[in-house]
């Protein structure tokens, strides 16, 4: 039998020993969880002045992807974080308007989102700055106004407030000592502001000069549009204020009609027939409510040479003619409750010139004074050509040429035949020089018609040439 083994419950048992160079691993893993949770995670912050301006150098690559690439990333990090980008964006303004004349399209649009965003997130005073800038822009490069000033008007209108930049545009304008530039603009403007699709909503507030609002914006366009007679016609038309507008075409006989001018108010007959002239042309059917319309329309064709265009606006002035004979008497208004006008009881235009919001005959001042200014400014600019063209001779070359008090012929000038002078002794019994008849030259050639005669050709129907004299 086997000795049973006797255990003591008060001794333990004693520990395993282990290795000195054992390394323990759960109290480590532990007091790290610890240290984790102890000390908040540290992640270190973008450095948005870095990434900026590594995105800007990317305005220079050669590749379109990388240009959208780049812009669309400044557009994010403005997102994320516009004080941030504010804070530097004094340097990469110039090359953001820079972008501007980039030759895609695409490029073009996100520069003018990122430009729209930092402008709404910014102060007004820089939104001021930007339209100054753009409008310095447009002056220096010509090119890009013609290809791509409407892309850049329409874009911000689109995200920006359009009526904003119309009227920070236009009191600019009414500054600017550039007028041919300012004239340019102005033509640009008003192009956009009756076709462009975003600017619905500015055509609809010109429309309702009874508003306070319509009136202090069709002033603030009107003083600026001055620059352009034909322009400022046009407002005119658009914002249904016709006595003006008739006022305006009687300053046009004191301007000088030149072939721009012409141009002008061919495109803007087109535009006349567009959709956003329809209750213009709608309106031709109450000759006695409006009748300056009738006289504006008939003077602007009046002004046209026989083109296609005066062509069109006398057929469509032909088509309402008998109305207004049926309209010479004036009719009273319906006395019946209920009843309305064809076009509903709108107030007539003419009694908004009684209206204090709207000084016309101040109006008017401003456009003949801004008319004689460009006038004179025109003058300037051709009289050094005109000079030039003539070939004066230098006071030494007169000296030169009169040696003894006798005038001496030069190379080109011109010698009787005979080689007689016309004044002279010997030239007394020659018969008088037969007069050439006007419109031919010396060599008996016919002189070349202008090319606002060439005009009149468009306006000749088909088979309606004058018969031949007998």
């Amino acid at each position: 039998m086997k000795p049973r083994k006797t255990t003591s419950p008060d001794i333990p048992e004693p520990a395993k020993s282990r290795p000195d160079n054992e390394i323990p691993t759960t109290p480590v893993i532990d007091s790290l969880e610890d240290s984790q949770i102890d000390q908040p995670r540290q992640s270190k912050e973008l450095d948005y002045e870095a990434a900026v301006n590594s995105l800007t150098l990317q305005f220079l690559n050669e590749h379109e992807a990388s240009r959208v690439a780049a812009l669309t990333w400044l557009i994010m990090l403005h997102r994320k974080s516009p004080r941030k980008i504010l804070a530097i964006h004094e340097g990469t303004f110039p090359a953001l308007l820079k972008t501007l004349s980039d030759p895609s399209e695409a490029v073009v649009t996100r520069d003018l989102l990122l430009l729209s965003q930092i402008c709404r997130n910014s102060e007004d005073s820089y939104f001021s700055v930007f339209m100054v800038s753009l409008l310095r822009l447009f002056a220096t490069d010509r090119r890009l106004l013609e290809t791509r000033g409407n892309l850049i008007i329409r874009q911000l209108c689109m995200n920006l407030s359009a009526e904003r930049i119309y009227r920070t545009m236009a009191e600019c304008l009414e500054k600017d000592e550039d007028i041919e530039f300012a004239s340019i603009m102005v033509q640009n403007l008003n192009n956009n502001l009756i076709t462009a699709p975003e600017l619905a909503e500015l055509r609809k507030r010109l429309r309702n000069l009874e508003a306070r609002d319509g009136q202090t914006f069709f002033v603030a366009l009107f003083r600026s549009w001055c620059h352009n007679a034909v322009a400022t016609f046009s407002l005119c038309l658009l914002a249904q204020a016709y006595e003006q507008a008739y006022n305006l075409l009687q300053i046009f006989t004191e301007l000088e009609m030149t072939v721009n001018m012409l141009i002008q108010i061919d495109k803007l007959v087109q535009l006349l027939e567009s959709p956003v002239f329809t209750y213009l042309r709608l309106q031709l059917l109450e000759p006695e409510r409006f009748p300056h319309l009738y006289k504006c329309l008939y003077g602007v064709l009046m002004l046209l040479p026989q083109s296609s265009a005066f062509a069109a606006l006398k057929n469509r002035l032909n088509s309402v003619s008998a109305i207004g004979y049926l309209h010479i008497a004036p009719r009273t208004q319906p006395s019946t409750p209920g009843m309305a006008t064809t076009f509903g009881d709108r107030p007539n235009r003419l009694k908004s010139r009684e209206d204090p919001g709207i000084k016309w005959t101040e109006l008017l001042e401003k456009f003949r004074t801004t008319q004689e200014k460009a006038r004179r400014a025109s003058q300037r600019q051709s009289m050094p050509n005109y000079s030039n063209s003539l070939d004066l001779p230098a006071p030494d070359d007169e000296n030169k040429s009169k040696p003894n008090g006798r005038t001496t012929p030069t190379a080109g000038s011109r010698i009787p035949a005979g080689g007689l002078r016309p004044s002279s002794a010997a030239s007394g019994g020659r018969p008088a020089a037969t007069p050439i008849a006007p419109g031919v030259g010396a060599a008996g050639h016919q002189k070349g018609k202008s090319s606002l005669s060439q005009l009149g050709r468009f306006a000749r129907v088909p088979g309606k040439s004058k018969k031949p004299g007998p």
